[in-house]
């Protein structure tokens, strides 16, 4: 790669070595890049310089006064010029001591010329190389262009034209969605965890973080969707990387809006197939052959397994949304780890819930539902991680086996229909939608005048005491039921003596009109307490003195 015009890339020019320079300050700073060379006689010259300019003079605006000089030099130190050269002779026989440390202390490359040197001469091949130079990064510019716009028009995706741009940079190219990490990366010549190290590094903005050339790529006007960026960890970036990944950003942004659509029509067709089987619209005979054209054989459909996804682990009584293009994302790379990883599958998305929808082929054994069901949950939750900053987990729920695509049917619905309830239990790796769930029940009658009135009759004595006297009987109750019952246990966890816990279940029990050992009575709190995660009630709940939530137990049945 070619060197940047630098004051030690000057220091070799021959009009320069005529001059014999001698460096005597700045030596750590020869690299400093050249933007420009000037002239000057005069003591105010820093005032109409920009940076990284070389300064040629003959030392008459040095002044003649030790002030005088240490200004000179600190003025050029705070305009960033790239270096100072003196011709030695009759206005500066030679550079005072104070003059050299003031350059050193200010890392000031400050080059003295022993012979008279023609100035005119340096500058004009300075200026010729960086004029050159510029033309030479135009016209890379410009065939970098039709190269990456070739790409385009030949149809290449975003990870192909990524492919070109770190060939063509000699480093890694990784596409950031802001908010959701890396959507598309090509590592080029380091392995993948030197880039996701040098990535991480980047993206805290770290003191040791890698050079890094970041181009924004906007898509549908929204300028934040996400950028470009080449990583200097395989070899420096320069200006003619700085332009490739510039020319890249548009070339991506239309091959996603390209891809995207295109992921989003398969992924909803294949939805609308599972939607259509759901809603029965679609028959036995027309459900095989629409799997057939999609790569299941006869022996892939004797034996299937549905399943149901949603993105996000609960927000109590809230799910989370979750927009197309992340919903898209996660489609197209949970469809492209299973083929890689040989499990057969449908994967469709229905966009209006947001959910994913899957069937999985077990091929000829059905003993093998919780072994898939493991492996599919990991690339799950493997890839919602990957493209989800943030702590939630997907919600992913499996329903039974079916022996025909009339009974899929009812286990994609029982799937789909548990994710809601799912979504408020404690977090699961996947969630068995084939066995009667207490959550799920719970969660069909949430809407009950019954369940509500029961819950509150329950419970509201309770947390009416705590509001109105500061206790915590509601967390000792929850505590209690956790441990099912057992009294030193119950103390430990909420860390009081044992002494403090009788009196505290007395106070219960009284509330309640009812003793806690008897079984009906236990089993009807711990129901009340677990209906708490569907019905608004909660709300209430959470609400106790001690100023923070709490989680209702399971029931113990």
């Amino acid at each position: 790669m070619e060197t940047d015009v630098s004051v030690s890339w000057v220091l070799q020019l021959p009009e320069v070595r005529r001059a014999v320079p001698e460096v005597l300050a700045g030596q750590a700073a020869l690299e400093r890049p050249v933007r420009w060379a000037h002239v000057a006689e005069i003591a105010e010259i820093a005032s109409v310089l920009k940076g990284g300019e070389l300064l040629l003079t003959t030392g008459m605006g040095l002044g003649t006064r030790r002030a005088q000089r240490l200004a000179f030099i600190e003025a050029l130190a705070e305009r960033d010029v790239a270096g100072l050269m003196v011709e030695l002779g009759t206005s500066v026989p030679e550079l005072p001591a104070e003059l050299v440390a003031a350059a050193e202390r200010a890392r000031l490359p400050l080059i003295a010329l022993h012979r008279p040197a023609l100035f005119v001469e340096i500058t004009e091949a300075i200026h010729r190389e960086l004029v050159n130079r510029e033309h030479q990064t135009l016209r890379h510019g410009r065939e970098l262009q039709q190269q990456l716009t070739q790409l385009a028009l030949d149809g290449a995706g975003p990870s192909e034209i990524l492919d070109a741009v770190s060939a063509l940079v000699d480093n890694p190219v990784l596409l950031e969605r802001c908010g959701n990490g890396i959507v598309y990366s090509s590592t080029h010549r380091a392995g993948s965890d030197a880039v996701l190290a040098a990535y991480e590094a980047v993206r805290r903005d770290l003191p040791d973080a890698p050079p890094v050339v970041a181009q924004p790529v906007p898509i549908d006007g929204d300028a934040a969707w996400g950028r470009l960026l080449a990583i200097g960890i395989d070899s420096p970036l320069g200006d003619a990387d700085r332009i490739a990944v510039e020319q890249a950003g548009s070339l991506i942004a239309l091959a996603l809006l390209r891809s995207r659509q295109d992921d989003l029509l398969t992924a909803r067709h294949r939805g609308n197939l599972l939607t259509g089987l759901q809603q029965d619209r679609i028959d036995e005979a027309s459900a095989s052959a629409h799997a057939a054209d999609l790569g299941f054989g006869r022996d892939d459909q004797r034996f299937l397994l549905p399943i149901a996804v949603m993105r996000y682990q609960h927000s109590r009584l809230s799910v989370g949304e979750v927009d197309d293009d992340t919903l898209t994302l996660l489609w197209r790379d949970l469809d492209q780890e299973l083929r890689e990883r040989h499990i057969r599958a449908i994967v469709g998305l229905r966009v209006e819930q947001p959910v994913i929808l899957l069937v999985l082929s077990l091929g000829n054994d059905p003993d093998t539902r919780t072994a898939i069901a493991d492996r599919v949950a990991a690339v799950i939750h493997e890839i919602v991680g990957r493209c989800a900053r943030d702590e939630r987990a997907p919600i992913v729920c499996v329903g039974g086996v079916a022996r025909s695509w009339t009974q899929v049917r009812r286990q994609l619905l029982d799937a789909a229909d548990a994710l809601p309830a799912a979504a408020r239990a404690p977090a699961q790796r996947w969630h068995d939608a084939s066995r009667p769930d207490l959550g799920r029940t719970l969660w069909s009658l949430r809407d009950s005048m019954q369940l509500r009135a029961f819950v509150h009759a329950q419970l509201h004595p309770i947390l009416q005491w705590d509001r109105r006297h500061g206790t915590q009987l509601l967390e000792t109750l929850i505590a209690y039921c956790e441990h099912d019952g057992r009294k030193a246990e119950t103390a430990r966890a909420i860390h009081v003596e044992r002494q403090s816990l009788y009196h505290r279940l007395a106070r219960i029990e009284e509330l309640l009109g009812a003793s806690l050992q008897h079984p009906d009575t236990r089993l009807g709190v711990q129901l009340a307490l677990r209906a708490t995660r569907y019905i608004p009630i909660r709300s209430e709940l959470e609400v106790a003195q001690t100023g923070r939530s709490v989680t209702p137990p399971d029931v113990q049945m």
